[in-house]
């Protein structure tokens, strides 16, 4: 019989770049693979769209695919593709490789290789670590789903806006405008 060595959130913070395409869930390293052009392009608009926000509501602060510990004891360690934390929480969080918990706002882009099953593990982990909103962004069908706790999910498309609730209030994009891969 073999046992699987478990790594903590710190070990796994120690192992080095060679690891940066991983995530630890439930203490056992997972490689994430690259991603594709309209994940990427995706991902950028919507860090883009909060930047902008953030640009004149200076709140607190984005990320672009930063490790979150969601889980203890065996560790887990999330790398939404986009996120944001108050400043507040960002100052809890100083000194520390990851987050603890989830961010505010935790965004996931999919790609064809995601399973339902992986994404709704996600969603749980974030919104259990204490995320007050997470967005799923669907290239494919060019669509973001929105999930906060106590509420019921809702999907928006197209010309519809894409709004912060009380995470980010006032924002709003439009959610075509997030989608433009390829392009024209």
């Amino acid at each position: 019989m073999t046992s699987m060595r478990l790594y903590t959130a710190e070990e796994y913070a120690e192992l080095g770049e060679e690891y940066e395409h991983c995530e630890l869930v439930r203490g056992v390293l997972q490689v994430r693979e690259p991603v594709g052009l309209a994940h990427g392009f995706t991902a950028s608009e919507i860090t883009r769209a909060i930047a902008n926000y953030l640009d004149t509501h200076p709140i607190g602060l984005t990320f672009v695919e930063s490790g979150y510990v969601t889980e203890r004891g065996p560790d887990t360690v999330r790398g939404p593709d986009v996120s944001f934390m108050t400043h507040e929480r960002a100052k809890g969080a100083k000194g520390s490789v990851f987050g603890e918990g989830a961010p505010d706002l935790a965004v996931e882009v999919l790609s064809p290789s995601n399973t339902p099953r992986e994404i709704a593990t996600k969603v749980a982990e974030y919104l259990a670590g204490g995320a007050r909103l997470v967005w799923i962004a669907d290239p494919k069908k060019r669509t973001v789903t929105v999930l906060a706790p106590q509420a019921l999910p809702y999907v928006v498309a197209g010309d519809e806006s894409l709004d912060g609730g009380d995470v980010l209030p006032g924002f709003r994009v439009e959610v075509k405008k997030l989608f433009g891969w390829p392009p024209p």
